[in-house]
């Protein structure tokens, strides 16, 4: 009997570590998962701050676009004026497309936040 308890034992102190690795593999993977979130959480804020910039950049453009048509619609349009206009709408098409670009940039890195946060919950459950 002293054996059997003994082997008992031996199978209880194996699962004991098994299950200290598997906490210590989640506390990993936690840590990892929480840096995850603050490298996301600041490319969300460069994200932010890049779209308000790009944003006014394209209010400035079109205001300025704006512009250039009333001139060459109340004036006789000079060469340059309508080269004006035409470089104009070239730079805010460009600034529209960045802006696309940047804004599902940040549509696709709020979606990997949310995963990084999912994870991160479960991995604090688990750890409890």
């Amino acid at each position: 009997m002293a054996q059997r308890h003994n082997g008992q034992s031996k199978s209880g102190t194996v699962r004991e570590r098994q299950r200290v690795d598997e906490l210590h593999c989640l506390t990993a993977q936690r840590r990892r998962d929480r840096e995850n979130q603050q490298q996301t959480v600041q490319r969300l804020v460069e994200l932010n701050t890049e779209i308000k910039y790009l944003l006014s950049e394209n209010q400035t453009l079109k205001s300025r676009l704006s512009e250039v048509r009333s001139e060459t619609t109340h004036a006789a349009a000079g060469p340059e004026k309508k080269g004006d206009g035409g470089e104009l709408q070239k730079h805010l098409n460009q600034t529209i497309e960045l802006l696309s670009r940047t804004k599902e940039e940040l549509n696709e890195t709020r979606q990997r936040l949310a995963e990084i946060q999912e994870r991160l919950t479960v991995a604090e459950q688990v750890t409890l």
